[in-house]
């Protein structure tokens, strides 16, 4: 079955205390305005039709959402840093926000994949992960991160806060603009 709030306008919170895990993955299965979702100790993945995304989530965090999608206040896997909590969003339109998203403080990897835009440069270091994977039209993005795939058929403007390495997949985009505020570019060997 699916979980609908107010038909989208009204939020749903998400919780799972114990070892278990939250597998609502069809799409569309859950629907609302910001879905909140926390696990203790497994992995969440779901089929969303909402606008904000908040999650504290110690596994894995796969999201795919309908369209557009809102970073919320932060979305986070394993903040304790252990690798193997990786996050996925998958968005039918943009994906935005100011929240921030961050992989096991960077010990795991980040994957935005948007039909739209990806606009996350509200703040320094706004997407913290292992290695960033980015499909979108468009990207403006602000990292702290150690590795970069991108792939956007529109431009691509990045700040990162430290060193960058560009992986074996590369980027691939249309004017591509990369800045480093404290370290180096360099080629992943």
């Amino acid at each position: 079955g699916s979980i609908s709030a107010a038909n989208g306008s009204a939020n749903v919170t998400l919780t799972v205390t114990g070892t278990g895990s939250i597998n609502l993955s069809t799409a569309n299965q859950v629907t609302a305005d910001t879905l909140s979702v926390t696990t203790a100790q497994g992995d969440a993945d779901l089929g969303t039709n909402i606008a904000t995304l908040v999650a504290d989530v110690v596994g894995n965090l796969t999201v795919g959402e309908t369209d557009n999608l809102v970073i919320g206040q932060n979305v986070v896997t394993n903040p304790d840093g252990a690798a193997g909590s990786d996050i996925n969003i998958t968005a039918g339109g943009d994906i935005t926000g100011t929240g921030r998203i961050s992989a096991a403080n960077g010990a795991s990897n980040v994957t935005l994949n948007a039909t739209g835009d990806i606009t996350l440069n509200g703040s320094s270091g706004q997407i913290v992960g292992d290695l960033l994977n980015v499909t979108a039209a468009h990207a403006t993005l602000n990292t702290t991160v150690e590795a970069l795939t991108v792939n956007v058929s529109g431009n691509l403007f990045l700040v990162e806060t430290d060193d960058l390495f560009i992986d074996a997949a590369g980027v691939t985009a249309g004017n591509v603009t990369i800045t480093t505020e404290n370290g180096s570019l360099e080629e992943l060997v």
